[in-house]
């Protein structure tokens, strides 16, 4: 059995990867006009339910279980962080999607500064921090290649 400090940190991590599968589930239509972005959303989505899916196993090793407030943060990246920026158009949303994935790497870090995890679950979050840095990557070239396409 785990540490409570390692339960919560993965319960906090679960839950910002649950919004962040929802905040590009809700933004893959506005880019419908640019494939190219909308495929990089889709294969986002898929990463992120790939984290949510290692992060739920990675619990249960430990004798730990999901929050009971991970419906709020479905919600929130649905509805405040997913469709929300969508409609106020391309740039804004992939801003916010820089935003979101930066605070996730500034979270990760934090936790695997300050807490005592086993080796099996740093090298998940360390795995899992290199994908969402690679998805600050896919944003900003996104947002370059708007700007230089028009």
């Amino acid at each position: 059995m785990a540490n409570s400090k390692e339960l919560a940190a993965l319960r906090f991590m679960l839950n910002r990867e649950v919004m962040a599968v929802e905040i590009y589930r809700r933004q893959i239509w506005r880019f419908g006009g640019r494939k190219e972005i909308a495929e990089k959303l889709q294969r986002a989505m898929e990463n992120e339910q790939e984290h949510v899916i290692n992060l739920k196993a990675r619990l249960a090793a430990l004798g730990g279980g999901p929050s009971r407030l991970s419906f709020i943060f479905y919600l929130s990246g649905a509805l405040v962080m997913g469709f929300g920026p969508a409609l106020l158009g391309k740039r804004i949303t992939l801003k916010c999607d820089i935003w979101f994935e930066r605070l996730a790497v500034k979270h990760y870090n934090r936790f695997l500064a300050q807490t005592a995890f086993t080796d099996e679950t740093k090298a998940l979050l360390e795995r899992n921090k290199q994908d969402e840095e690679k998805h600050i990557k896919t944003w900003s070239d996104s947002l370059s290649m708007m700007r230089n396409k028009g």
